[in-house]
């Protein structure tokens, strides 16, 4: 993959999550309250993307922020 990145999508969490690509899909990691001691919740949350384009930021004005990827081959 090329990267991840810290995106702010969960309503009234003060914790970003982790957002990163892989050839089987995009994934979210929840950062937990106490992360040396709780599990870190881990969801797929698109199919197939590529591993190549990921971009994060709020396009709507909602104060959260928004995911863009890509499922082109090339």
């Amino acid at each position: 993959g090329q990267g991840y990145r810290l995106a702010r999508i969960d309503p009234g969490s003060p914790r970003p999550a982790l957002i990163f690509t892989t050839g089987d899909g995009t994934w979210a990691v929840r950062i937990p309250e106490r992360p040396q001691r709780e599990d870190w919740p881990v969801q797929r949350i698109a199919p197939a993307t590529s591993d190549d384009l990921l971009a994060v930021g709020d396009i709507d004005g909602d104060g959260l922020d928004d995911i863009a990827v890509s499922d082109a081959a090339e």
